[in-house]
């Protein structure tokens, strides 16, 4: 519960010090929010994916935009 309080004080805090973006940043370890994120992208990149690979886009656009996709999902935060 202090955790969540803590957390929610720091968002949108322009002036957050290094030591307050540690804690913050371990919160979002510990609660499983980090994992949940890499979840949810996991998700929407494969639905991107499948949308990409089935439209009608020119190839170039197709092959650029999957690229992205794999950016997205294999870049590490």
């Amino acid at each position: 519960k202090v955790d969540a309080l803590f957390f929610e004080q720091m968002l949108g805090n322009a002036q957050l010090s290094q030591s307050q973006f540690n804690r913050c940043k371990q919160i979002m370890i510990e609660s499983g929010g980090v994992e949940e994120a890499r979840r949810l992208l996991e998700v929407s990149c494969g639905d991107a994916e499948r949308i990409v690979k089935e439209s009608n886009l020119p190839m170039e656009l197709k092959t650029y935009l999957l690229g992205l996709i794999i950016f997205l999902k294999t870049r590490k935060s």
